[in-house]
């Protein structure tokens, strides 16, 4: 306040802040949107190794496809997952594995077009709205798929078509590796089975020749002790017998 020519006037000044404010608030909403987004990829960076890590186990192919499943559904926001494997004409597509399908849905017919699979799955209040497909293939062709179904309408970021591929190619994995386990079992099973063979014919052979020789002399022996060719031709019996 201030006295001129006996008047008390009052000074003031208006700073208009809202500017200021706007870019705090937009800077507030930057490091918050930073936040979840780094939160977001410790959640994806966390699951990865989750997954690898069962990859890399003894787990059965079961547990690891409904994991993968699972995680693929929750990183991706969708509401039901299934990995489909191509089977004959007669049975076009088998689920491996699925998470958030009712069985209806599990059990509704799936189409085959540009040789891969388009699938209409239905929730309570209608079809799935909206999926992202990623095929699991091999050098030579395509023996699967991994979908994942969303009830709203809705588009696919970079980012999320690179890791529902990620996904995929986890699941291929670990369809690859059963295979080989099983691969490797039937050849260890083989293995076994020709090494008894050749024991078997090595033991064979040599009762075989033992029986030969007891043969050979059965006849001289006769003649000469009644009793010692009736051992040896109760120990012939026992030899073919063995042998067969």
């Amino acid at each position: 306040q201030l006295r001129v020519d006996g008047e008390m006037l009052t000074l003031g000044s208006v700073v208009d802040v809202s500017k200021r404010r706007a870019t705090e608030e937009m800077l507030e909403r930057g490091v918050e949107e930073r936040t979840r987004e780094i939160e977001r990829r410790r959640r994806v960076a966390d699951s990865l190794r989750d997954v690898l890590d069962i990859l890399n186990s003894n787990r059965p192919l079961q547990e690891i496809l409904d994991h993968i499943t699972m995680q693929a559904s929750h990183l991706l926001g969708a509401e039901a997952s299934a990995i489909y494997q191509l089977e004959d004409d007669e049975q076009p597509l088998q689920i491996l594995a699925s998470h958030g399908l009712s069985p209806e849905e599990m059990g509704r017919a799936a189409d085959m077009a540009g040789g891969f699979v388009v699938e209409t799955a239905y929730d309570a209040d209608g079809a799935y709205r909206a999926q992202l497909a990623v095929p699991l293939a091999t050098r030579n062709d395509i023996f699967g798929g991994l979908m994942l179904y969303y009830r709203q309408p809705r588009r696919f970021t970079a980012e999320e078509i690179e890791l529902a591929v990620t996904f995929g190619e986890q699941a291929k994995l670990a369809i690859e590796n059963a295979r080989l386990r099983a691969q490797s079992a039937q050849m260890a099973v083989a293995a076994e089975r020709n090494r008894i063979a050749r024991d078997l014919h090595d033991s064979v052979t040599q009762t075989l020749f033992s029986a030969s020789l007891i043969a050979e002399v059965l006849p001289r022996l006769w003649e000469k002790d009644h009793d010692e060719s009736v051992r040896r031709l109760a120990e012939l019996r026992l030899l073919t017998r063995g042998a067969l």
